[in-house]
């Protein structure tokens, strides 16, 4: 039998029990194992991140009107973005190299605020805009932050160019079988999405409850697929964990977590 259609109540309280996993899972690993990786910190601050997520998107369907479901699904979006790391950090054959360029790319997009910041204080308000770089503290900042990070992020240190992360389209290649078609799916919902954040009097359209509905149920399906997958992650380093959520399990009994290839 089909299971029932997703009201925005359910969605809520479906939202709210797959925080509480995560948060739980994150209790049964405190202690079992040690963030010493940046490996395990990738997976760690993605759970941390995904339980947070979820809890707040669990109270905004409990307390919004049909018509404003835009603040869940631009939380979603964010969710949405988590969910493709995942599964690219859990299948690629490279963790080390893909994590190194995701950090790489963190430090470049920094570095780039901060000069845009010391161009806009110098272009607007002569270098004395008040909470903005100026060229003094730019160069300060370059040397006691980037000068300092370790040599792997970069492709020239002296120069200060960082390494180049492959777009997250390209990435998604590298995954196969019933996992490729998810993410697949997952990257074209995150720009579906993205026009959420970006807000457009051309989006406006509170009537569409219904459609809204079905991003929703679609984004909580990836969103236990990612649960799952950190389950397995953890799981492979500490046996002991376990996973119960009966209920949760049967509203997305269609999911499976295929083994990681060696």
């Amino acid at each position: 039998m089909d299971r029932p259609k997703l009201t925005q109540s359910a969605a809520g309280k479906l939202a709210t029990q797959m925080s509480e996993v995560a948060a739980g899972l994150r209790d049964q690993v405190n202690g079992k194992v040690t963030p010493d990786t940046e490996e395990k910190k990738f997976f760690f601050g993605t759970l941390d991140r995904c339980s947070a997520m979820l809890r707040a998107v669990g109270t905004i369907l409990s307390q919004s009107t049909p018509s404003s479901l835009d603040p869940a699904l631009i939380l979603l979006r964010a969710l949405i973005d988590d969910c493709i790391r995942v599964f690219a950090v859990y299948w690629t054959k490279d963790r080390d190299a893909l994590l190194t360029a995701m950090n790489a790319k963190h430090w470049t997009d920094k570095h780039k605020i901060a000069k845009e910041s010391a161009e806009f204080n110098r272009d607007f308000f002569a270098g004395q805009g008040k909470g903005l770089m100026t060229d003094s503290t730019l160069r300060q900042w370059e040397m006691e932050i980037l000068d300092l990070l370790d040599a792997e992020l970069f492709t020239d240190k002296q120069k200060r160019r960082f390494k180049t992360m492959r777009a997250m389209k390209d990435l998604m290649s590298e995954i196969k079988g019933e996992y490729g078609d998810t993410v697949a799916h997952a990257y074209v919902l995150y720009r579906q999405l993205s026009l959420s954040v970006h807000y457009s009097p051309a989006g406006f359209l509170p009537s569409q409850n219904h459609a809204a509905i079905l991003l929703l149920d679609e984004c909580l399906g990836y969103a236990y697929r990612t649960l799952n997958l950190q389950y397995a992650y953890f799981k492979g380093l500490e046996p002991s964990l376990s996973w119960s959520c009966p209920a949760m399990d049967e509203w997305f009994r269609s999911v499976t977590t295929p083994e990681r290839p060696c």
